[in-house]
C-alpha cells in the first residue's frame, strides 16, 4: 500500500497536468463544422503520434550514439533525456521570447 501510494504521488501531478492536453482535442473539434469534427481531431492524434514516435527514435539515436563512443548503458540513457531536457527548456525559452503577431 505504501508503494502505490509513493507511485500516486509521483503520477499525480503528471495525470494533473495532463489533463489540458486532452482538452485541446475538444477545442480542435469545436472549430470544426459537426461533419468535420472527426477528421479534424483524427489528424491531429495523427500529428501527436508521428511527433511522439519522431521524439523516441531521436532519443534512442541518442543512446545507441552515445552507447557507441563509450559510455555506459546507464550514462547514455541519463545523457540522452537530459539532452532532450535541455531542447525543451530551449523550446519554452523561445516561446517566452518570440514576439506575439
Amino acid at each position: 500500500m505504501v508503494e502505490y501510494l509513493q507511485r500516486l504521488r509521483l503520477f499525480g501531478p503528471f495525470f494533473a497536468l495532463s489533463a489540458a492536453s486532452a482538452q485541446a482535442q475538444s477545442v480542435v473539434g469545436m472549430e470544426f463544422r459537426p461533419t468535420l469534427a472527426g477528421p479534424g481531431v483524427s489528424g491531429l492524434q495523427m500529428v501527436m503520434f508521428c511527433g511522439v514516435f519522431a521524439v523516441q527514435w531521436g532519443v534512442g539515436l541518442v543512446i545507441d550514439g552515445l552507447r557507441a563512443v563509450g559510455w555506459a548503458e546507464v550514462t547514455a540513457y541519463q545523457g540522452a533525456i537530459g539532452r532532450y531536457g535541455l531542447c525543451c527548456i530551449g523550446a519554452y525559452l523561445y516561446f517566452l521570447s518570440a514576439k506575439t503577431p
